[in-house]
């Protein structure tokens, strides 16, 4: 009587334990997944149009005064997206299974990272694609966002931070990265939404990504030291923004504009972001035994998902000069 065959998992959960908690392990990490919200989608184009912001309170006087969000609307397409992992049945057989698992593993933390991949993709083009509009029909990072009423930029120069005026485009002193964050935070302090009211005015979280090393290792410095070099007058003017959890990241392969910084307010539990994640259908995994075939297995995993610009107002591209 032929025995059970050594060369095929026994199902595919042997592989799925291996793939999720890997995966979600690393979406706890992901730098896209801090600066976007994610939301659910049940069609291939999926119209939002709930952007515009909720109304302030004011003293009831009479009955309610009803106020309609103003309809600024943005269109994300669902693309299916898929990896592929072919698992020898000679390997198998040679007992490789702890090294396929652990390959298995990886391929879960590679999946979250994904969403990384997109939205870099979408900084990259965000101040002069044709594909890199906002909500209100201007590019991302651009200089006359109007919906307040007047225009008002997130795509920033020496003009709005003085300090981005540095002494080399490629590398930044402590002081000087010091200097851009606080100034940074300062002027995205100043912006109005389309109620007039200040959107970063609460105490959040601001990530700043560095695309150049130079650039890292100042901003990287300047937010470790309460105090920037001897004498007096040298405190660490980030020290007066303490309520802000300022996080420099360096992303040289997901962005690649040259002497700029990108700075991203608030998180999603404020209810607004930068980005927007749409998912339509979650990650699945599946898997196809072709040993009579092919001599081996394929696991594959797939997803459908899209994503969008969200609030520019939570956004900033500094460059510097």
């Amino acid at each position: 009587m032929a025995g059970p065959n050594p060369y095929t998992f026994l199902d595919s959960r042997d592989l799925i334990g291996d793939f999720y908690p890997r995966m979600e392990a690393a979406m706890e990490t992901l730098w896209g997944a801090k600066i976007s919200i994610e939301l659910p989608s049940s069609r291939e184009v999926e119209n939002l149009g709930w952007l515009g912001q909720v109304p302030v309170m004011r003293r009831w006087i009479g009955g309610r005064k009803e106020t309609t969000l103003n309809k600024y609307t943005t269109t994300v397409k669902n693309y299916p997206y898929e990896a592929t992992v072919p698992i020898s049945i000679d390997d198998l057989r040679r007992d490789k299974t702890a090294q396929i698992r652990q390959r298995i593993g990886d391929l879960g933390a590679r999946t979250a990272t994904h969403w990384n991949s997109l939205i870099g993709n979408w900084i990259g083009v965000g101040a002069a694609a044709t594909n890199g509009l906002a909500y209100d029909g201007q590019f991302f990072f651009d200089t006359d966002h109007n919906e307040s009423g007047t225009n008002q930029t997130n795509n920033l120069t020496a003009t709005e931070v003085p300090a981005a005026d540095v002494a080399t485009t490629t590398t930044l002193t402590t002081t000087e990265a010091a200097n851009i964050i606080t100034q940074t935070i300062a002027w995205m302090m100043g912006l109005t939404d389309d109620q007039g009211e200040p959107i970063n005015a609460e105490p959040t979280s601001v990530l700043v990504m560095a695309t150049k090393v130079g650039h890292y290792n100042g901003l990287k410095t300047a937010v470790g030291l309460n105090n920037l070099g001897t004498g007096s007058g040298n405190n660490n003017p980030l020290l007066a923004w303490s309520d802000y959890q300022v996080t420099p990241i360096y992303v040289p392969q997901r962005v690649t504009a040259a002497d700029v910084l990108y700075f991203f307010f608030g998180s999603p539990g404020l209810g607004s972001a930068p980005f927007i994640r749409t998912v339509e259908q979650d990650v699945t995994t599946r898997l196809l035994d072709e040993t009579f075939l092919n001599r081996r297995q394929l696991f594959g995993v797939d997803a459908v998902r899209g994503l969008a610009y969200g609030m520019w107002q939570r956004a900033a591209k500094v460059t510097l000069s």
